[in-house]
Formats: C-alpha cells, structure tokens, sequence
C-alpha cells in the first residue's frame, strides 16, 4: 500500500534530486546543475539550499555518499540512491495527485520525472 504524501512535500525538490540519483550517482553541484538546467522554470534554488536539501536527505538515510580524491582539487562526495531513497521516490512517483486548483503546479514534476528517466522506469515494479 502506497504511504501517503502529504501535499507540500510532494512540491519539494528533494524528489528531483532523488529522480535524479535513481538514474545515476553524481555530486551534488552536478545535481545543482541540473536542477536549474531541467525545472528551473519551476524550482528557483541556490547551491546553498541544494546542498541543504542533500544533507537532510542524506541525515534521512534516502541517500548514500562516499568521497572521491581529485587530482589538484580538493576532495568531493559522490551521492548516491539508497534503498530506502529508492521506495521513497517509487511511492512518491506512484502516488496520485488529488485535483487542486494547484494541479498545474503539481503535474510538472512528475511529468518530467518520468519522461527524463523513462528508461528507468521500466524497470521500477508497478505498484497496484
């Protein structure tokens, strides 16, 4: 059975990031980039508030890191989805969104989450 979301998390960018690392790891100034590359039309965030949003995620144990060496440069985490992050993100992507006033402000997301990771999805089991 699907968790219920509640309303204003489910406009949160955290499931972005999380869409985001359900394809691939990656380092939170690319998950940055991206961010306001793909949906900055619809989420307005500084790098500040990115990494905000990691380490919450991260402290919540929906994502995992590890630190890579670079060559000349100081050191960076790579992030990546865990198991829990994965059900999370499913659920969220699975669940329905209620008619709202709002709907338009709703639909993008995970419109865009599944067209950006359409391969992926095919992968995720149904829910029923």
């Amino acid at each position: 059975m699907a968790k219920n979301i509640p309303y204003a998390s489910a406009l949160a960018p955290e499931y972005a990031f999380l869409g985001f690392l359900a394809q691939q790891p990656a380092h939170g100034y690319e998950l940055h980039q991206r961010l306001v590359a793909e949906l900055g039309q619809v989420w307005h965030i500084s790098l500040s508030q990115t990494y905000n949003i990691l380490s919450r995620l991260q402290a919540k144990g929906l994502v995992a890191g590890h630190v890579e060496p670079q060559a000349k440069l100081p050191p960076r985490r790579r992030l990546q989805l865990t198991a829990a992050g994965r059900e999370r993100f499913e659920t969220w992507l699975h669940a329905p969104t209620g008619s709202s006033v709002r709907a338009i402000v709703t639909l993008p997301p995970p419109i865009w989450v599944c067209m950006s990771i359409a391969p992926a999805i095919t992968t995720l089991p149904r829910r029923s």
